[in-house]
């Protein structure tokens, strides 16, 4: 089976966090639509630490919580984080940021994303024009 592959080639604890959570979030998923989780985990785990337990410590360790007010969206076929991130109004950075991906590559269909607050005047660094200000000055 495809996910016992990708379930036995992920480096425990040495590894990137990054590169193994999204590992792992593909095989759960692949083994999820075909319903043998719970067997494939078992015919991993038959001389290691339960991976469920790794799997929770690198959840805990590697993922952001979204604040209150944020959004999510789960990645379709074809979308690019760039496409979501305009859709949303939020700059690239910010929504790898939110998600602690390394690269815009590293999204999948179904993935679930977390989008962040658009920004606002409150978050810009503002200056108010006095009199005598000239353009070539405060720019």
């Amino acid at each position: 089976h495809p996910c016992y592959h990708l379930l036995k080639g992920i480096p425990y604890l040495t590894a990137n966090k990054r590169r193994v959570w999204h590992y792992v979030m593909y095989a759960t998923l692949l083994a999820r639509r075909k319903g043998r989780l719970r067997r494939i985990l078992k015919m991993q785990n038959k001389s290691r630490l339960p991976l469920i337990l790794i799997l929770a410590l690198i959840f805990i360790a590697g993922i952001s919580i979204p604040v209150s007010g944020s959004k999510v969206y789960r990645v379709q076929p074809g979308d690019t984080a760039y496409q979501i991130a305009r859709w949303h109004g939020v700059s690239l950075q910010n929504l790898l940021a939110s998600n602690q991906l390394a690269s815009a590559g590293y999204i999948i269909p179904r993935q679930v994303l977390f989008i962040p607050d658009p920004p606002t005047l409150a978050d810009e660094d503002l200056y108010t024009v006095q009199a005598g200000d000239q353009l070539f000055s405060i720019a």
